[in-house]
C-alpha cells in the first residue's frame, strides 16, 4: 500500500472534502485490496458528519 498524505495550511481550505471524494473515487473505480483512512487531527467541527454523509459504509 503506498501512503498518501494531504495536507493544508488553514481550516476550511477543503482537506476533508477532497480526501472524502478521493475515497469515493478509489471505491467506485479502483480494484484495491486494502484502502485505509486516518485523520489524524480535528480542528474544525462537523468533519465526521461529512463523512457520514459522504461514506456511510464506513460506519
Amino acid at each position: 500500500m503506498k501512503p498518501l498524505l494531504i495536507t493544508g495550511t488553514d481550516t476550511e481550505v477543503g482537506k476533508t472534502v477532497l480526501t472524502t471524494a478521493l475515497v469515493a473515487y478509489w471505491q467506485t473505480y479502483k480494484t484495491l485490496d486494502r484502502l485505509g483512512l486516518m485523520k489524524l487531527l480535528q480542528t474544525g467541527e462537523g468533519d465526521r458528519e461529512l463523512y457520514q454523509d459522504e461514506n456511510p459504509q464506513l460506519y
